[in-house]
């Protein structure tokens, strides 16, 4: 119930990750993960402990193109981090000469905003079935162990209908009871949701329910998401320094 059998907890385990620059995309898979109480939160901490992404497929049949088109992505990233700091000192140093005080979300929309500007353009994955989760992931990326993730779920889950059937697997329970919750919603809304957690009503079948129809690499002016996951990775590289 604490992690894998052989002891490692899956928490523990994408924070060491993530120390060493290492990005996790997560995969659901629809529908079997409707099924799972919070699973989807899960495999969205995941992928935000590091700075990656989380999709939910129907199908292998588009996995080697969430593979590769991770891949893509975060190696143009990669190469993009540099200018993303140095618009960042630029950013920095005319908010001291001005006597303001940054907070993160300004920074991020700040440098975001002048490296669109200056025509900065990145690799990025498209689909239509990006998962989110503004209910628990923000609450289990506080969470240093699995365990402290599943007490999470436990006080905040609504029971059961009487006489479901409930299974656990992995710290989470699951089964006909468990409550599906709509995972898709935009980055922004899951950001500025982060501090309502009761647990919402179960939503209409989603994109993500659906699973992903597509699941492309295009060439467009660097995201706002982009910017803010490259600038907490270059947060992180600094500290480790």
């Amino acid at each position: 119930p604490n992690g894998d059998p052989s002891g490692f907890d899956p928490i523990v385990v994408a924070r060491a990750m993530a120390e060493e620059g290492i990005t996790i995309y997560s995969v659901g898979c629809e529908p079997a993960i409707q099924n799972y109480r919070a699973a989807r939160a899960f495999l969205v901490t995941l992928a935000e402990i590091t700075e990656g992404q989380a999709l939910a497929l129907a199908s292998a049949d588009r996995l080697a193109d969430v593979i590769i088109g991770g891949a893509v992505e975060e190696v143009g990233l990669t190469a993009l981090a540099e200018v993303a700091e140095r618009v960042q000192r630029e950013v920095e140093l005319e908010a001291a000469a001005a006597g303001e005080t940054l907070t993160e979300e300004m920074g991020y929309a700040r440098v975001a905003s002048r490296m669109q500007q200056q025509g900065v353009r990145s690799k990025q994955v498209r689909s239509n079935a990006m998962m989110s989760d503004s209910v628990y992931a923000p609450r289990f990326k506080e969470a240093t162990t699995l365990a402290e993730a599943r007490g999470v779920v436990e006080s905040t889950a609504p029971p059961a209908p009487p006489g479901a059937p409930m299974y656990s697997m992995g710290g989470f329970t699951y089964g006909s009871g468990a409550p599906a919750f709509d995972a898709v919603g935009d980055m922004l809304e899951a950001r500025g949701a982060a501090a309502g957690m009761a647990a919402p009503a179960a939503a209409a079948p989603s994109a993500a329910a659906a699973g992903a129809e597509y699941v492309d690499v295009e060439e467009d002016v660097v995201s706002y998401e982009q910017v803010s996951r490259m600038m907490r990775k270059n947060a992180k590289k600094s500290a480790r320094a």
